[in-house]
């Protein structure tokens, strides 16, 4: 019997479940073995099996940076990046066409959010900014249509998330002009922006910011959420309306030097404070939101719990996140640091000399997310093809 015949024998639930462990990167090639295994891995409802899969099998060590060479800043990419082992797995290069700007200076690109595999990136150039949904796995992108409001850029925020309800990718924009506060949220599903009304009644505070554009702090389980100036901002991405002035727990260290940032914690939203005055050592305190269905806007009242308190021996900047063994990712100016509080062991998690990269965050806020390859597509993507970073897994197809 022939390899061909044997293939088309096989039940295509069964092929599934087979092919359903394999990385993306092989995945892709499999597209090319036969027209049944295309569909199949075309499929939308292999798609999501292939992702949750991965979330379930994968820890949540890799990310996705904004990178330089060092002493190169003119160098700058997207990188992939293991944090407990501080090393770059791969280049990414960018979601738009190679040719799109003139040149690429390091603050060009902001990264907004990932999910899904699906990254949204912002573009700035002169009066242009553009913004991409990205999918750097399979190496295409799209870009979405311009927005209805306009205001000056530097009161900007952005955020992006999915709604797992509608299956629906979302890009959330805020614009402060004369302390009126005016927000837009684009969707896949129609491809077009809506005007929000009524809009936010408070404004990000939040330090998770890059050159050209403020961002939410996290998404969690259908929320943006990040800080303002009266409280928590909430904005729910499937009914599309804002939670402002959500009451934030006060800090065992109450001082008018600390900082504030919602994170993800356990699978839930939760608050991280720090203070770091000058070059003293550190003290945070983890809370976590006990009910979400305060996030909703029904009236409902917020309570958090403390979950810890911590001493750190060392000048904290920013706190990048929590990841779910137990570890806090830290930055201190340049370095990022891995922080386990129960034992108190910090690991470097930033390129050593040798690789000759660093995270491009080191001076913008927020350009690390949690990254999980996907073979997810939004209608409208388009193949970015680059040619002067050529890697092992340049072998995907446009199917």
């Amino acid at each position: 019997m022939s390899a061909s015949k044997l293939l088309k024998d096989i039940p295509d639930d069964i092929v599934s479940k087979i092919l359903l462990p394999l990385s993306v990167n092989d995945l892709l090639r499999c597209k090319s073995v036969c027209k049944s295994w295309l569909s199949i891995l075309s499929d939308p409802r292999f798609v999501k099996s292939q992702l949750a899969f991965s979330n379930e099998t994968s820890d949540d060590r890799s990310c996705i940076a904004h990178t330089y060479t060092q002493g190169d800043d003119s160098d700058t990419t997207m990188s992939l990046v293991n944090l407990d082992s501080g090393q770059l797995v791969a280049d990414l290069d960018f979601p738009f066409p190679q040719d799109e700007f003139p040149y690429m200076p390091p603050s060009l690109v902001c990264l907004v959010g990932s999910a899904c595999g699906i990254v949204c990136v912002r573009c700035s150039y002169h009066s242009i900014f553009d913004i991409y949904l990205w999918n750097p796995a399979i190496k295409m992108s799209k870009l979405i249509p311009e927005g209805n409001i306009r205001g000056d850029e530097q009161r900007v925020v952005l955020g992006f998330g999915f709604n797992s309800i509608a299956d629906d990718f979302k890009v959330v924009k805020l614009v402060s002009a004369n302390n009126i506060f005016f927000a837009e949220v684009y969707s896949t599903h129609t491809n077009a922006w809506r005007n929000i009304e009524p809009g936010p009644s408070d404004f990000p505070t939040s330090e998770n910011y890059d050159a050209y554009a403020k961002i939410f702090d996290v998404c969690v389980n259908g929320f943006l959420c990040t800080t303002g100036t009266n409280g928590m901002i909430a904005f729910d991405l499937d009914a599309e309306v804002f939670n402002c002035g959500i009451k934030l727990p006060v800090p065992e260290f109450n001082n008018f030097y600390h900082s504030t940032r919602i994170i993800e914690y356990n699978d839930s939203v939760a608050a991280i404070f720090w203070m770091s005055k000058y070059e003293d050592p550190a003290k945070m305190n983890l809370w976590s939101l006990d009910d979400e269905a305060c996030l909703t806007g029904d009236g409902i009242q917020p309570s958090w719990t403390l979950r810890q308190n911590i001493d750190v021996n060392w000048k904290v900047d920013f706190v990048q996140g929590y990841f779910n063994n137990g570890d806090f990712l830290l930055q201190e100016y340049d370095n990022c640091y891995l922080y386990n509080p129960d034992n108190g062991e910090a690991d470097l998690c930033t390129p050593g000399n040798e690789q000759a990269r660093y995270f491009m965050n080191a001076f913008f806020h927020g350009q690390i997310f949690r990254y999980t390859k996907s073979l997810c597509k939004i209608a409208g993507f388009t193949k970015v093809h680059w040619t002067w970073n050529i890697d092992e897994d340049d072998s995907e197809d446009d199917s």
